[in-house]
């Protein structure tokens, strides 16, 4: 594939269309984590320094597009992608990373014990005259009761 594009076969054209394929992935690949953190009110892991520096990148571009007059697809992509950096990074800002509410939700009911604790019936000591003893047994300790 390299060896074609560098080749100069494919026109002037064709030339000019690839740099919009690659912004219609960086767009693509942007608008669903935009829609995703919305959904969650949460950015999950993203890291707010990288977004900073996706931005700045972006916006050289932009700037060293319009200096170098490089054509209005170029120009209008790496504004594209400065205003889908900017919206994750102001998502980053406004909801904070970190745990989202739904993984909050689930560590909750996985610290939850489920159902009634089981319980065990003590076998009697020869030595003891006393009445049965049940034991609860439950994760964090043992709660002994003794029978009336």
């Amino acid at each position: 594939i390299l060896t074609v594009l560098l080749s100069g076969s494919l026109g002037d054209a064709i030339m000019k269309i690839l740099p919009g394929v690659s912004f219609a992935v960086v767009i693509f690949s942007r608008l669903p984590q935009i829609a995703k953190n919305q959904r969650q009110r949460s950015t999950g892991q993203l890291s707010i320094f990288t977004y900073i520096l996706y931005m700045g990148g972006a916006a050289v571009r932009v700037f060293t597009s319009i200096t170098d007059k490089a054509g209005a697809v170029m120009i209008a992509g790496y504004i594209i992608s400065v205003s889908m950096n900017t919206t994750i990074f102001m998502q980053i800002v406004m909801f904070g990373s970190g745990d989202s509410k739904g993984t909050k939700k689930a560590a909750k009911a996985k610290a939850k014990p489920k159902g009634a604790p089981k319980r065990v019936q003590k076998a009697k000591d020869s030595d003891s005259d006393s009445d049965d003893d049940d034991v609860d047994e439950t994760p964090s300790k043992v709660v002994r009761r003794r029978r009336a």
